[in-house]
């Protein structure tokens, strides 16, 4: 079982992480340029209001998970002769549960005020969550490790969402046409998803008793993913409301990036947790798949976040232009706490494959308690960059948090080397970008053959990610 395991579930989760992040890549690119064309074509006070729009959807989003995904994903992994039913009963329960969100989403678009772009916005986005039953059946290709095919679907989805958007903004449709284009494209990507999940599933039905287990279990994670989501995203949604729009289109432009930065590491985390849930009762075990995510991490992860703090000034002007020049000190700020959220993300899904959600809530209440009562108090003197330091300040409190609930029952080992000689040579690579910001033409490729070639002479880039091929010539 102990080769099995080393040769095995490591690369299998390798396997799906590497399918999920080419996809991340392509998407966060496609994701990033339909923002950027977006953004110039609505000027930075609609784009405020979209983007202020958008999280709070994002928060409505996350309540409608309510911690069933997480569930769905490590009960099809410890139950396989059940994952029919369990599909079903999640669909029953997170549909029938994110109808009753959408009520309140357009609740909030009336509060707003149908004459006013963000209003509209919510209208339209108050549709879509009692389609994320069907979303969840993500969790079933991640289980089954057949993320190329998910990959497939939610390339499709996004590519005609881009087109569709960019067309609708350059016509001039506003606001509430590029929301619709949004939304449109969005439900049928869950559609697909949902279609081609229960083509791969048993036809098992569900029973009340299956319902109601689903909802007991997914209660407290459902608190934690809820809060997780709102002490990330609820900045963006107060702001709305404390500072002028052109503000918040320059922070909005920040968030995106800071967005995109912790989208990788999410999905990598997600791909594993089938495996954590499944090594969670052996520490042994456990540890040594958690210090290969955390490697993976620390060499793919914090290249990123330290590039982008070095980077920020030509980032922000290739992807938004030169009216978003404020946005740049807040993505060096944001940049930090993408940094620690890699770490924080990674012990957070640690804790939910180890069942310990109560003690997450408690934690995570506390990060969005800190979050809101720091907007509202520090950011009308101080504007965002007191709210991105506020950001800066959540992750921490959320890391130091996880890392205090793990005490005792993780031993990464020799992993902890692994993992050091990854963050040396991003720092290598940040060093370098810093040292030769005077020319821009050269910073970006010198840091970049840097990096390479630490990754390489420290033996920092990982067994699991070079490709199959590479990795049996090295062996």
């Amino acid at each position: 079982m102990r080769e099995r395991f080393e040769g095995d579930l490591p690369r299998r989760v390798a396997g799906s992480a590497l399918t999920l992040a080419g996809r991340s890549a392509l998407i966060s690119v496609l994701g990033a340029g339909t923002t950027a064309i977006v953004a110039r074509l609505l000027g930075v006070g609609s784009f405020g209001e979209l983007s202020s729009a958008l999280a709070a959807y994002a928060l409505a989003l996350a309540a409608t998970d309510f911690g069933f995904s997480l569930v769905l994903g490590r009960e099809l992994a410890v139950d396989p002769a059940g994952r029919g039913r369990l599909w079903r009963a999640n669909c029953q329960v997170q549909g029938m549960w994110g109808g009753l969100l959408g009520v309140a989403l357009l609740a909030m678009g009336l509060w707003a005020g149908l004459d006013s772009a963000r209003g509209q916005a919510l209208v339209v986005l108050a549709l879509l969550p009692a389609l994320g039953g069907l979303g969840a059946g993500r969790q079933v290709f991640l289980v089954l490790y057949r993320t190329r095919e998910l990959a497939a679907i939610d390339l499709a989805a996004n590519v005609a969402q881009a087109a569709l958007v960019i067309t609708v903004a350059a016509l001039g449709g506003g606001v509430f046409a590029v929301v619709a284009a949004m939304a449109a494209a969005s439900a049928a990507n869950a559609l697909l998803v949902g279609r081609a999940a229960r083509r791969m599933l048993d036809p098992g039905r569900p029973a009340a008793a299956d319902r109601r287990a689903l909802i007991r279990r997914a209660l407290p994670l459902g608190l934690v993913s809820v809060i997780a989501s709102a002490y990330f995203t609820i900045d963006l949604a107060l702001l709305g409301w404390l500072v002028p729009s052109s503000e918040l289109g320059q922070y909005a432009a920040a968030c995106k990036i800071l967005s995109i930065l912790v989208l990788l590491p999410a999905l990598v985390l997600t791909a594993a947790l089938p495996g954590l849930a499944a090594t969670a009762a052996d520490r042994a075990r456990l540890g040594e798949l958690a210090a290969r995510l955390g490697h993976w991490l620390a060499a793919v992860g914090l290249p990123l976040c330290v590039g982008t703090a070095v980077f920020a000034d030509p980032l922000v002007q290739l992807l938004f232009g030169s009216t978003y020049a404020d946005a740049v000190p807040l993505v060096r700020i944001l940049s930090l706490a993408g940094a620690v959220a890699l770490l924080s993300n990674a012990v957070g899904t640690i804790l939910v494959a180890q069942s310990r959600a109560w003690p997450m809530l408690a934690q995570n209440a506390a990060a969005l308690a800190l979050n809101v009562v720091g907007n509202v108090l520090l950011v009308p003197r101080h504007g965002v960059v007191a709210s991105a330091w506020i950001t800066v300040a959540t992750e921490l409190v959320v890391c130091v948090g996880g890392l205090f609930l793990l005490r005792g029952r993780l031993r990464l080992g020799r992993g902890l080397s692994a993992i050091g000689r990854s963050a040396l040579a991003a720092l290598g690579f940040g060093a370098t970008g810093w040292l030769l910001a005077s020319w821009p033409a050269l910073a970006l490729p010198s840091a970049a053959a840097v990096l390479v070639l630490l990754l390489y002479l420290l033996r920092a880039w990982p067994s699991e990610l070079w490709p199959a091929r590479w990795r049996a010539a090295r062996t």
